[in-house]
């Protein structure tokens, strides 16, 4: 049991990106790993799509390549094999269309493990195309992209804008969804597969993060309900409590001054701290790195 995914390759170079596709057969997808909603996400299918990628400017150093799952014709060579798309159930037209199914899951902590709460799905703009000469104005991303979210360039005063497109939106509770030829044991697959995505991610933040213990010192007034518990002190009692969570608190010694009593105590606190270092090491891109410092 595990998570189903492409063949990836983290930390590319812009100049290695050529040679990771060649090993790819050509077909390959390239993608910027900090940006969401399809962008940044560049799919390769002949010399052209790489040579325009390899012309932009990039703002980042470091790439993922990862193996590109199209149609049986259009797919990447990978150690395991070709992958590829199977469609949706074939329309009027004979069209199928790519999509992709989403299922939201919530974690209990009572122990009850995880709960479905919701399922949906999206196709692609463009149906699947046996071969890419067929359709020379589709390009791959129309046909394999299943984002709802579209950036317009030219919006409101000028400035880009989002916009979705909900038409391709496929609900559970709506006869379209059927289009998607999904049986009960494609559903309880999506659950596992995303319940492991769940617990992976969980265990990445748990991994980036560091306990940093810090020692303080502090005086305080005794308080009444403290009198009692300086009096254990005066037998040699040493009485440490948890004041917040994380916290230990440490009894040294109660002092007396201009007639009150002052509580001296060293205060143990851990904190949680993210792993810099290691995320460096994970990815070194210097641009990415700045903004996380800045």
């Amino acid at each position: 049991m595990g998570i189903r995914v492409p063949e990836t390759i983290r930390s590319v170079s812009k100049n290695e990106i050529p040679l990771w596709v060649e090993t790819m057969g050509g077909h390959a997808v390239i993608k910027v790993p900090y940006s969401n909603a399809g962008q940044g996400v560049y799919t390769i299918t002949r010399q052209k799509d790489l040579d325009e990628f390899m012309a932009i400017d990039h703002h980042y150093d470091k790439f993922i390549v990862q193996s590109l799952v199209g149609n049986a014709s259009w797919s990447s060579m990978t150690k395991a094999g070709k992958y590829f798309h199977v469609g949706t159930i074939p329309n009027r037209k004979n069209q199928t269309f790519v999509s992709d199914l989403r299922m939201m899951v919530a974690g209990s902590t009572l122990g009850d493990g995880f709960t479905p709460v919701a399922i949906y799905a999206r196709r692609a703009r463009k149906p699947l195309l046996k071969h890419l000469a067929e359709d020379p104005d589709s390009s791959s991303w129309e046909q394999l992209g299943t984002n709802l979210s579209v950036k317009v360039e030219d919006g409101l005063n000028g400035k880009p804008q989002w916009t979705t497109e909900a038409q391709r939106l496929l609900l559970m509770d709506r006869k379209d969804f059927n289009s998607l030829g999904l049986g009960i044991d494609d559903l309880i697959d999506a659950y596992v597969q995303t319940v492991l995505s769940v617990i992976a991610i969980d265990k990445l933040c748990e991994r980036l993060m560091i306990e940093n213990v810090v020692v303080t010192e502090n005086e305080r007034e005794q308080s009444e309900e403290g009198g009692s518990f300086s009096h254990r002190l005066m037998f040699g009692e040493l009485r440490t409590y948890d004041r917040e969570k994380n916290s230990r608190v440490e009894v040294i010694k109660v002092v007396e001054r201009d007639g009150r009593k002052y509580i001296q105590e060293k205060i143990t606190r851990t904190e949680r701290q993210f792993d810099f270092a290691l995320f460096e090491a994970l990815n070194p891109d210097i641009a990415l790195l700045q903004e996380i410092i800045h």
